[in-house]
C-alpha cells in the first residue's frame, strides 16, 4: 500500500504539472507543431491531409512527410469536442503523458523492484523538457506513452503467452509507428528477439505463430493508412515520406550530417538561390523551410522529374556507399559524434541549466549502470531494453541527430536509472557494512 500511495502522489504531481503546461502553453508552437495543427484542422473540416497554411498553393515540406498518428488523433478529439479546441487536445495529451508515469514504474519494478520503479517514475514525472512538450502539439509525449505501453504489454505477453496479448502488443507498436515512423522496425525486432530466445529453448514452432500474431497486430493498425498512401501517393509508403531527406542529410559527410550546416553549404554553392531566398527574410528562420527549398533544388538538379524525397533517398544511399568505401574513418567518427549528440544535447533550453543538466546526464549514466546489472541478472529484459536504446542510437547516428529522440525513450531510461540507483545503493550499503 505504501508503494501505491507514493506512486499515486508522483502520478498526481506529474499530471498537475502536465496539465499546467497544456493550459498555459508558455512557449510558442514550433514549425512542426504548426504543421500538425494545420493537418488536424484540415482533417476535421474536409478530411484532407494538408499541412499548407491558408492561401499557400505550393508545398515546400510535403504533407506526406509528417507522421499521421498525432494529427489523426487530434482530428478525432476535435470531432469529439465539436470544434478546433487546441487546449482541450493538449490536456488530453497531458493525460497520456501522465499515464506514462505508472508504466515507467511497471518497467522499473520488473527490473529491480518497487523502489527502482518509484525512482524511475519520479524522474520521468518531473523531467522538464518533456513537461514543456506538453504545451506543444508535438509527438514526443504520446510516443513515449505508446512505447512504454508497448514494452509493458510485450513483456507481459512473454510471461503469459496468448494470441490476444501478442495481438494487443503488436497493435500498440503499430500505433507507435503511426506517431513516430522510425519505430516501425521495433515492431519486428521485439518479436524477433523473443523468437531467438525461444529457439534456444526448443519452442520455436508455437512461438513463431505468436510472433506472427504480433506482427499482424501492427499490420492491422498500419494497413488503412498504407493503403491510403498507395492510392494518394501512387507508391508504397507504409507510414510517411521524409526518410530520403533524413538519410541524405544524415550521410552528408562535408556537413557532418547536420541540417543547418548542410543548408549553409548548399546555399554557398548556389549564391543566386541564397540571394533570392534572402529577400524573404533570414535563411535560418525555421518557419521558412529554407533547407527544404535548397534540397528540392538539389534533387531536381540530380534527378529531374523524380519526386523530391525519392531523389534524396537515392542520393542518400549513394552518400552512404561513398562514405563507407572512401572515407570510413571520417564516417565512423561522424556516426559516433551524432550518436553522442543524440543523447547529450538538450531538447529544450531548460535542460542546459542546473540541476536539470545533472538530471539528464545522471539519468543516462545510471541507466547504463542499470543495463549492465540487468545483463548479468535478467538477460532477456536487458536485451529488449538495450535493443530499443541501441536502435534509437543508430537512427540518430545514421539520420538526423536530434535530442528529441531521447524524450521518446525516456521511460526506458528512467526505469533503467531506477535499476542502476537501487543496485548502486545496495552495493555501497554492503561495502559499508563490511
Amino acid at each position: 500500500m505504501a508503494v501505491l500511495a507514493v506512486l499515486g502522489v508522483i502520478a498526481i504531481a506529474g499530471l498537475g504539472l502536465r496539465v499546467g503546461y497544456a493550459v498555459e502553453q508558455p512557449a510558442a508552437q514550433p514549425p512542426d507543431a504548426g504543421a500538425y495543427a494545420r493537418i488536424a484542422k484540415s482533417l476535421y473540416r474536409d478530411g484532407s491531409f494538408d499541412a499548407r497554411p491558408p492561401g499557400v498553393s505550393r508545398e515546400v515540406q510535403p504533407s506526406s512527410s509528417y507522421a499521421p498518428g498525432l494529427p489523426l488523433f487530434v482530428a478525432g478529439l476535435y470531432e469529439l469536442s465539436g470544434g478546433v479546441h487546441l487546449t482541450f487536445v493538449l490536456v488530453v495529451l497531458a493525460l497520456f503523458g501522465a499515464g506514462t508515469i505508472p508504466l515507467t514504474f511497471l518497467l522499473g519494478r520488473r527490473m529491480a523492484g518497487p523502489v527502482a520503479g518509484l525512482i524511475g517514475a519520479a524522474a520521468f514525472a518531473i523531467y522538464p523538457a518533456l513537461l514543456q512538450y506538453q504545451g506543444l502539439l508535438l509527438t514526443e509525449p504520446l510516443a513515449a506513452f505508446l512505447l512504454s505501453a508497448a514494452l509493458v504489454a510485450f513483456l507481459y505477453a512473454v510471461d503469459r503467452p496468448s494470441p490476444w496479448r501478442w495481438l494487443g502488443g503488436g497493435a500498440l507498436l503499430g500505433a507507435l509507428a503511426l506517431v513516430r515512423p522510425e519505430y516501425l522496425a521495433v515492431a519486428v525486432l521485439l518479436p524477433l528477439a523473443w523468437l531467438v530466445r525461444e529457439r534456444f529453448r526448443g519452442r520455436l514452432r508455437r512461438s513463431a505463430a505468436l510472433a506472427g500474431v504480433s506482427v499482424l497486430g501492427t499490420a492491422l493498425v498500419l494497413a488503412p493508412w498504407t493503403i491510403r498512401n498507395a492510392i494518394v501517393l501512387d507508391r508504397a509508403v507504409p507510414v510517411s515520406t521524409g526518410g530520403g531527406k533524413a538519410l541524405f542529410i544524415g550521410t552528408y559527410l562535408d556537413a557532418d550530417g547536420d541540417g543547418p550546416r548542410l543548408r549553409e553549404l548548399l546555399l554557398s554553392e548556389r549564391p543566386a538561390l541564397r540571394e533570392r531566398l534572402s529577400r524573404g527574410g533570414p535563411v535560418d528562420d525555421p518557419d521558412r523551410f529554407v533547407l527544404e527549398r535548397a534540397l528540392s533544388r538539389v534533387a531536381a538538379e540530380r534527378y529531374p522529374g523524380l519526386e523530391t524525397d525519392a531523389a534524396l533517398g537515392r542520393m542518400g544511399r549513394k552518400n552512404l556507399e561513398n562514405d563507407i568505401a572512401q572515407e570510413p574513418v571520417a564516417f565512423a567518427g561522424m556516426l559516433v559524434d551524432k550518436a553522442y549528440e543524440s543523447w547529450t544535447d538538450s531538447a529544450r533550453a531548460v535542460m542546459e541549466r542546473e540541476p536539470w543538466r545533472v538530471l539528464q546526464l545522471g539519468t543516462i549514466l545510471l541507466a547504463l549502470l542499470g543495463l549492465m546489472v540487468l545483463a548479468l541478472r535478467r538477460r532477456f529484459e536487458a536485451a529488449i531494453l538495450g535493443l530499443v536504446l541501441a536502435y534509437m542510437t543508430a537512427v540518430g547516428a545514421l539520420l538526423i541527430a536530434s535530442p528529441r529522440r531521447e524524450l521518446v525513450v525516456l521511460p526506458v531510461l528512467a526505469a533503467l536509472a531506477g535499476t542502476g540507483t537501487v543496485n548502486a545503493y545496495q552495493w555501497l550499503h554492503a561495502r559499508i557494512r563490511h
